[in-house]
């Protein structure tokens, strides 16, 4: 498979050696309310994000009416309501993607959804929207996945509840239409996830096997597994977010608030800064303490002119001059050519050639 290690989103270059891209996944937190949807974009904006993603659904296209509720979705509405009835409350209207797009866009954010049917990929579509995200519950969808693709747009793929062959399957329907701009997520779908079920090693495996950029959904609660994902090479890190967790919604509790996200995002650029380069060598910063705090030879004792160099007449101090600590075995053995005071530096030129040499 041959895809872009690097592309851009919108004004962003994203992808292998680039700054993380940071979504903050509005997806259904708003409630329908389009009031609540546009204080969300403009405090994730506040807070750092670069792109804000909903998620583009009619509960008629995605669920069957009989569908059991997951864990999380009764825990936080008492089992009072059905997946099918939580889901049909919080559509957002074909309408009004639109609107959040062009205050999303006002506010210097990228907007882009998820689509769960075809006529939402031709509506997003339509509005030009960077990139696609295809959910983890559609990787499978390949007929869905093929009219993505179709679109010649990039595509973010998440991989939650997949298996790696199920992963290549979806890749190879990008492939044969021709994009080449693809991340993948790693996830884990669960709501929130045990830590040790988040498996943050699996990106490496997934960069490995396919060849393209990497990054992470988290549902993880804090920020703490985020910013280790950003430091494993995450080039993409997508969180829900929210304005407040005590809002109605199984998806709220899981969600960042802005002052969350805006620490995420300040240590996440903090790590990136902080991987630097692959070179081992003295940073600039560093040099002046390599001047004054590294070990040098000077004499041990106050020492005269013609004294043979003995262990015990030389000392390894922090001192600005003298000769570097592995040339002690080239000293010892030598006659000074002069008096030395105590603590003096070594020089080549202070002492003279072994006897015999």
């Amino acid at each position: 498979m041959a895809f872009n290690k690097t592309f851009s989103i919108g004004s962003r270059l994203v992808g292998e050696g680039c700054p993380a891209y940071l979504i903050a996944e509005i997806g259904r937190n708003h409630n329908a309310d389009m009031d609540l949807a546009r204080r969300m974009i403009d405090a994730a904006a506040q807070a750092g994000a670069d792109a804000v993603k909903f998620q583009s659904f009619t509960a008629r296209e995605l669920l069957i009416r009989e569908l059991p509720s997951a864990t999380h979705i009764r825990e936080t509405s008492g089992g009072a309501k059905s997946a099918y009835e939580s889901t049909e409350e919080v559509e957002l209207r074909p309408e009004n993607h639109a609107l959040l797009r062009d205050h999303a866009l006002a506010r210097g954010v990228d907007f882009f959804s998820t689509p769960e049917d075809h006529s939402m990929v031709a509506l997003l579509d339509a509005l030009k929207v960077p990139v696609f995200k295809i959910a983890s519950l559609d990787v499978p969808y390949l007929d869905l996945v093929e009219a993505v693709a179709a679109t010649g747009r990039p595509v973010i793929l998440s991989t939650g509840m997949c298996y790696l062959g199920e992963v290549e399957k979806a890749l190879g329907v990008l492939e044969r239409h021709g994009v080449r701009d693809v991340i993948l997520l790693h996830c884990t779908s669960n709501y929130p996830p045990r830590y040790e079920d988040v498996n943050l090693a699996a990106m490496r495996t997934m960069a490995r096997c396919f060849g393209v950029p990497v990054g992470y959904s988290d549902h993880t609660p804090g920020i703490g597994v985020s910013i280790a994902a950003a430091a494993l090479g995450a080039c993409v890190i997508e969180r829900h977010f929210t304005l407040d967790r005590a809002l109605p919604g199984p998806d709220q509790r899981l969600s960042l608030v802005p002052d969350d996200f805006a620490a995420m995002a300040r240590e996440i650029r903090c790590v990136e800064a902080a991987l630097g380069s692959p070179v081992k060598r003295p940073v600039a910063a560093e040099h002046e303490m390599r001047r004054l705090h590294r070990r040098r030879l000077v004499a041990a004792r106050p020492l005269a002119a013609g004294t043979v160099l003995e262990r015990a007449d030389v000392a390894c101090k922090c001192s600005e001059h003298g000769l570097e600590p592995e040339l002690l075995p080239q000293l010892l053995g030598r006659a000074l050519a002069a008096d030395m005071a105590m603590d003096a530096p070594f020089t080549l030129d202070g002492v003279l050639a072994r006897s015999g040499s």
